[in-house]
């Protein structure tokens, strides 16, 4: 029988040891089905009954959850992020550092113009275009950045 103590070391052992072989911080909480996909199908299950919150959840402050019953869900026992909020950081970073590496590579280093999604994608970067698709668009992410909008594709001549 698992207890949420012992969840919660094992764990913390999962994420040590793949804190250096994913690139990603020890604090995010991982998603269930990497838990299962890797192998660790005990800690899956005591994670999965852990995880379910019946319905009711109060929120004391932002960095505890508590259930009226006084259980903690174990992520936020044990003090890491959930997968949905660190993913979608995760995702930013992955935007902007592919945004840069682009406009490195084709723009000069240039800040002062967004690249159209679908040059982006005719230069092979496609990865890139779906994060400007996922944040919201050409539009919204050209002026959140203050950058001037690129309104049609670049032809080039051979």
């Amino acid at each position: 029988f698992w207890s949420k103590e012992k969840a919660i070391r094992d764990l913390y052992g999962y994420l040590d040891n793949y804190k250096t072989y994913k690139s990603r911080p020890s604090v995010w909480m991982p998603q269930l089905s990497e838990l299962k996909y890797e192998g660790y199908s005990k800690l899956f299950n005591a994670c999965s009954r852990f995880k379910k919150l019946p319905h009711g959840v109060v929120f004391e402050n932002l960095h505890s959850q508590r259930l009226m019953d006084g259980n903690v869900s174990i992520e936020y026992m044990a003090g890491l992020i959930p997968f949905k909020e660190w993913r979608f950081f995760e995702s930013q970073l992955q935007l902007f550092v592919e945004l840069r590496h682009y406009l490195n590579l084709h723009h000069n280093g240039s800040q002062d113009i967004f690249p159209h999604p679908e040059d982006v994608k005719l230069n092979g970067h496609e990865e890139l275009a779906v994060l400007i698709r996922s944040h919201g668009g050409k539009q919204l992410l050209a002026q959140k950045l203050d950058m001037e909008l690129v309104s049609t594709i670049s032809i080039q001549s051979w």
